[in-house]
Protein backbone atom coordinates (compact mmCIF):
# COMPACT_ATOMS: atom_id res chain seq x y z
CA UNK A 1 0.00 0.00 0.00
CA UNK A 2 1.39 3.55 -0.84
CA UNK A 3 1.71 5.97 1.60
CA UNK A 4 0.43 3.90 4.77
CA UNK A 5 2.08 1.17 6.82
CA UNK A 6 -0.46 -1.57 7.73
CA UNK A 7 -0.50 -2.27 11.59
CA UNK A 8 -3.37 -4.97 11.42
CA UNK A 9 -6.33 -5.65 9.61
CA UNK A 10 -8.07 -2.69 10.79
CA UNK A 11 -5.48 -0.47 11.34
CA UNK A 12 -3.24 1.89 9.03
CA UNK A 13 -0.73 4.10 9.98
CA UNK A 14 0.06 6.72 7.34
CA UNK A 15 3.54 7.13 6.51
CA UNK A 16 5.66 9.09 8.93
CA UNK A 17 2.60 9.48 11.25
CA UNK A 18 4.84 9.23 15.12
CA UNK A 19 4.12 6.28 17.28
CA UNK A 20 2.56 8.82 19.98
CA UNK A 21 -0.69 9.30 17.52
CA UNK A 22 -3.26 6.34 18.76
CA UNK A 23 -5.35 4.88 15.34
CA UNK A 24 -8.66 3.64 15.46
CA UNK A 25 -8.23 0.22 15.55
CA UNK A 26 -12.09 0.15 13.71
CA UNK A 27 -13.13 -2.58 11.62
CA UNK A 28 -14.53 -1.17 8.65
CA UNK A 29 -18.13 -1.69 6.65
CA UNK A 30 -18.64 -1.93 3.23
CA UNK A 31 -21.49 0.43 1.95
CA UNK A 32 -22.86 0.17 -1.53
CA UNK A 33 -25.30 2.33 -3.34
CA UNK A 34 -26.97 0.93 -6.34
CA UNK A 35 -29.71 1.87 -8.74
CA UNK A 36 -31.72 -1.57 -10.22
CA UNK A 37 -33.67 0.75 -12.39
CA UNK A 38 -36.76 -1.72 -10.88
CA UNK A 39 -34.98 -4.91 -9.82
CA UNK A 40 -32.70 -7.29 -10.07
CA UNK A 41 -31.38 -7.89 -13.68
CA UNK A 42 -29.25 -11.05 -15.12
CA UNK A 43 -25.82 -10.53 -13.92
CA UNK A 44 -26.49 -8.77 -10.99
CA UNK A 45 -25.48 -12.00 -8.61
CA UNK A 46 -21.35 -11.94 -10.30
CA UNK A 47 -21.70 -7.85 -9.97
CA UNK A 48 -22.33 -8.55 -5.95
CA UNK A 49 -20.26 -11.58 -5.48
CA UNK A 50 -17.62 -9.34 -7.27
CA UNK A 51 -17.86 -6.26 -4.74
CA UNK A 52 -17.30 -8.34 -2.02
CA UNK A 53 -14.07 -10.02 -3.43
CA UNK A 54 -12.70 -6.56 -4.46
CA UNK A 55 -9.63 -5.80 -2.05
CA UNK A 56 -10.01 -1.63 -0.79
CA UNK A 57 -7.12 -0.99 1.29
CA UNK A 58 -6.10 -4.95 1.15
CA UNK A 59 -9.46 -5.76 2.87
CA UNK A 60 -12.16 -8.23 1.13
CA UNK A 61 -14.96 -8.49 2.56
CA UNK A 62 -19.20 -9.06 1.60
CA UNK A 63 -20.76 -5.93 1.78
CA UNK A 64 -22.30 -4.99 5.22
CA UNK A 65 -24.80 -2.30 3.68
CA UNK A 66 -26.96 -2.01 0.26
CA UNK A 67 -28.90 0.95 -0.26
CA UNK A 68 -30.64 0.84 -3.60
CA UNK A 69 -32.85 2.61 -5.65
CA UNK A 70 -35.26 2.04 -8.40
CA UNK A 71 -36.99 -0.81 -6.87
CA UNK A 72 -41.05 -2.01 -6.96
CA UNK A 73 -40.90 -3.08 -3.44
CA UNK A 74 -39.53 -3.83 -0.52
CA UNK A 75 -41.09 -7.04 -0.92
CA UNK A 76 -40.63 -8.19 -4.48
CA UNK A 77 -37.91 -6.83 -6.12
CA UNK A 78 -35.72 -5.48 -2.66
CA UNK A 79 -35.84 -9.03 -1.17
CA UNK A 80 -34.92 -11.12 -4.65
CA UNK A 81 -31.61 -9.13 -4.24
CA UNK A 82 -31.68 -10.20 -0.33
CA UNK A 83 -31.93 -13.77 -1.84
CA UNK A 84 -29.22 -13.32 -4.46
CA UNK A 85 -26.69 -11.82 -1.37
CA UNK A 86 -27.38 -14.47 1.05
CA UNK A 87 -26.91 -17.50 -1.74
CA UNK A 88 -23.61 -16.12 -1.73
CA UNK A 89 -22.47 -15.50 1.74
CA UNK A 90 -25.00 -17.75 3.38
CA UNK A 91 -28.92 -18.23 4.36
CA UNK A 92 -30.28 -16.11 6.95
CA UNK A 93 -27.34 -13.59 6.23
CA UNK A 94 -28.86 -10.51 5.00
CA UNK A 95 -32.44 -8.90 5.42
CA UNK A 96 -34.20 -5.98 4.38
CA UNK A 97 -35.83 -2.67 5.33
CA UNK A 98 -39.77 -2.75 5.70
CA UNK A 99 -40.83 0.97 4.78
CA UNK A 100 -42.19 0.81 1.39
CA UNK A 101 -41.59 4.29 0.68
CA UNK A 102 -43.09 6.46 -2.00
CA UNK A 103 -42.34 6.95 -5.29
CA UNK A 104 -42.67 9.51 -8.10
CA UNK A 105 -42.37 7.16 -11.19
CA UNK A 106 -38.93 6.34 -10.53
CA UNK A 107 -38.95 3.66 -8.13
CA UNK A 108 -38.67 3.12 -4.67
CA UNK A 109 -35.87 3.52 -2.19
CA UNK A 110 -34.46 0.00 -0.46
CA UNK A 111 -32.09 -1.28 2.32
CA UNK A 112 -30.98 -4.17 2.54
CA UNK A 113 -28.03 -5.50 5.51
CA UNK A 114 -25.94 -7.74 6.69
CA UNK A 115 -27.35 -9.59 9.84
CA UNK A 116 -23.63 -10.54 11.15
CA UNK A 117 -22.23 -7.04 10.81
CA UNK A 118 -25.38 -4.07 11.70
CA UNK A 119 -28.87 -3.99 13.01
CA UNK A 120 -31.45 -1.87 11.74
CA UNK A 121 -32.55 0.14 14.89
CA UNK A 122 -35.13 2.44 13.00
CA UNK A 123 -36.47 3.28 9.60
CA UNK A 124 -38.74 6.41 7.91
CA UNK A 125 -40.29 7.32 5.43
CA UNK A 126 -39.14 10.23 3.14
CA UNK A 127 -35.94 9.60 1.66
CA UNK A 128 -35.58 6.84 2.99
CA UNK A 129 -33.48 7.62 6.52
CA UNK A 130 -32.14 4.47 8.54
CA UNK A 131 -30.61 4.50 11.68
CA UNK A 132 -28.06 1.56 11.72
CA UNK A 133 -26.16 0.31 14.52
CA UNK A 134 -22.68 -1.68 14.30
CA UNK A 135 -22.27 -4.99 16.30
CA UNK A 136 -19.41 -5.99 17.64
CA UNK A 137 -17.53 -8.12 15.89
Amino acid sequence: MHGADTENENTVRPAGLSDAVQLCPCPRLRIVTWNTAGGPREGLRDILEAIGNEEINGIAKPIDVLSLQGQTSVATTTQDIVDILSSINGDETYARGLVNDETSGGGRPGLIYNTTTVSLKQESHSAKLALMQKLDS
